[in-house]
């Protein structure tokens, strides 16, 4: 078959066309084609260096070959491609290091090219003519800026359940942990999605694609095909969805604050109005119901509480917790948590199924809830007030029945008694000012033995635990170790509640620094000899554990050790600790009959 340079333009002008893909882009792609075939004409020229062009005014090809210029004081590493300046100047006597020496390749025009190679050529172009679609649909998605699209369902992947949308032309995937929990999607339903890496997208394929690191379905060639990842769980889809039907969101006279959601089940959002005529709730309500029903209808079902904002805490964690009725609210801001007071027939509606109305509201109002019977509450307040009244009395030489006086009007802590200003004590009745001068003197030489012996104890902590909370951690170390946690075996063993209750963080961070703390001992064990790992078989990673903190790393090391100190460790029962014992020696003594033998 023959094909002249101008057929070949014209050819390369209806991909343009077709693609809806810039001239000057199509010409470069077919050249680069073109010198992707020259190499594979023969195998000698895999590794050379080639250059087509192609005249967007005639068609006409020009082909060559190059090398580069290497410094005489370079490694010549590819001669195929490159050239040492002494022979280079042999052909270009003005060479220098960095320039590039061609050779014209003759005869090169479609002809010769159609005989180097079509398969190979033609896949070439398809990939990069596919790769540079692309880049072009995605470009004009990127150009919207908008997060919240609406696509055509394409297929659903069958070994991982992933859906594939195609949202304006270009192919997004929505993985199945990305949708709504038990909803039904088919190929060529409509739905609507959240960009969730709107900020990481690019033109230019990711660092994990060109790495090979990104899962993701890929096409024959290894690309990832779809680099746009979809969202349908997330409480910013939700908040999107209502900014799509209530106007007054988008006009700025509403505000959500915050959503949470637990996707398929239920969800709840602030809004606030920034005009005072305007009712937040109604708005979003719609007539009888029409827009929230509209949010309802996309999330299949959810159903959504639309909480009134306000800036009065209390206030608005009982918005928060609607349609529940609460009694009183106690409100602790050192701890920033609410004791809520429910009527025990009412608390079961108050914290809802699974804990989700209590669990979300926590999550609305970023405070740490505690919803009781008012029974309860005031048994756990009367055991905490005699507790704290114990102490103080003990600390101070004090008659209990002063102390608890003391507690009752606020004075909990030996600070509070020791640097309250000596007014406020002598408000109290019975009182008198030589009795609050003995006793603050009294609390002021206690709170000064007790904060040099927290000094001491923060200074013995591990140093491992030290380094987790890095060089801001002060505070939060000596809270835990008033707390006794010196050790990283003792801290890696607390709930993320007892954490919060001992120092003041946010629960995803105290998650955080316990699941290292975790893997500061797992990578510990794992540096353990394997015979000591296989004394305590696979269910012994907990003892593990303890041992590694303690820092015996070897079989002998734990076989010269005493039984007592081993259960004190690994807090195993007597029994238990006897039988590793036993099998530890066993284990050790073969070992030993082995490496004889092995001797001999």
């Amino acid at each position: 078959m023959a094909l002249t340079d101008s057929e070949l333009l014209t050819y390369i002008q209806s991909i343009a066309r077709e693609k809806d893909i810039p001239f000057p882009t199509v010409i470069k792609i077919f050249g680069d084609a073109l010198a992707q075939s020259l190499k594979s004409r023969a195998r000698e020229f895999n590794e050379a260096g080639f250059r087509v062009e192609i005249n967007p005014e005639t068609g006409a090809i020009s082909a060559r070959r190059f090398w580069r210029v290497l410094a005489e004081d370079e490694v010549l590493e590819h001669p195929e491609r490159e050239l040492m300046l002494e022979r280079a100047r042999d052909r270009e006597p003005a060479a220098q290091p960095g320039d590039e020496i061609f050779e014209p390749i003759p005869n090169a025009d479609a002809q010769f090219f159609l005989r180097a190679g079509v398969q190979r050529t033609k896949q070439f172009l398809n990939i990069h003519l596919r790769e540079e679609e692309r880049r072009r649909l995605l470009s004009e998605l990127l150009e919207r800026r908008e997060d919240l699209v609406s696509g055509q369902v394409l297929r659903l992947l069958r070994n991982t359940g992933d859906a594939i949308v195609e949202v304006m032309r270009v192919e997004c995937r929505l993985a199945k942990r990305d949708m709504i929990p038990y909803e039904s999607i088919k190929p060529g339903d409509r739905i609507q999605a959240l960009i969730k890496n709107m900020d990481a997208l690019s033109l230019e394929p990711p660092e994990e694609e060109q790495r090979g690191e990104m899962r993701g379905e890929r096409d024959k060639e290894g690309r990832v095909r779809h680099p746009v990842l979809l969202t349908r769980t997330s409480p910013e889809f939700l908040i999107r969805l209502f900014q799509r039907v209530v106007p007054e969101i988008e006009k700025g006279i509403l505000e959500i604050v915050n959503a949470v959601r637990s996707p398929g089940n239920r969800a709840k959002i602030a809004v606030r109005s920034h005009d005072q005529r305007v009712d937040p709730v109604g708005t979003c309500v719609g007539i009888r119901g029409s827009r929230v029903q509209q949010v309802t209808n996309e999330l299949n079902g959810e159903r959504i509480d639309i909480i009134p904002w306000d800036e009065d805490d209390g206030r608005f964690v009982l918005n928060a917790l609607s349609p529940a009725e609460v009694s009183k609210v106690h409100i602790d801001r050192e701890k920033h948590s609410m004791d809520i007071l429910v009527e025990p027939e009412l608390l079961a509606q108050a914290i809802g199924k699974t804990g989700v109305n209590a669990r979300l509201a926590s999550a609305l109002t970023q405070w740490r809830l505690n919803l009781r019977a008012p029974e309860e509450y005031q048994a756990a307040a009367e055991e905490e007030l005699a507790g704290k009244s114990e102490v103080l009395a003990k600390a101070l030489d004090l008659d209990v029945n002063v102390s608890r006086v003391l507690c009752e009007e606020g004075f909990e802590t030996l600070a509070h008694v020791a640097y309250a200003p000596p007014s406020d004590l002598l408000e109290i009745d019975g009182f008198t000012p030589e009795m609050v001068e003995e006793m603050q003197n009294r609390a002021r030489e206690v709170a000064a033995r007790e904060e040099k012996a927290l000094t001491e104890k923060v200074g013995k902590m591990d140093g491992e635990l030290v380094t987790l909370f890095g060089e801001h951690g002060g505070e939060r170390l000596r809270q835990l170790a008033a707390a006794d946690i010196t050790t990283l075996l003792q801290f890696s063993d607390l709930a993320i509640d007892d954490l919060l209750e001992i120092a003041e963080m946010p629960e995803e961070e105290a998650g955080a620094l316990i699941m290292e703390a975790r893997k500061i001992l797992e990578a510990k064990v794992a540096e353990m000899d394997e015979l000591l790992a296989r004394a305590f078989g696979e269910q012994g990673e907990e003892p593990l554990l303890r041992l590694a903190a303690a820092g015996v790393r070897t079989l002998s090391q734990f076989c010269e050790m005493p039984a007592g100190d081993i259960s004190q460790i690994t807090e195993m029962p007597e029994e238990e600790t006897n039988a590793r014992i036993a099998q530890a020696q066993k284990i050790l003594a073969a070992a030993a009959k082995a490496s004889a033998a092995g001797a001999e």
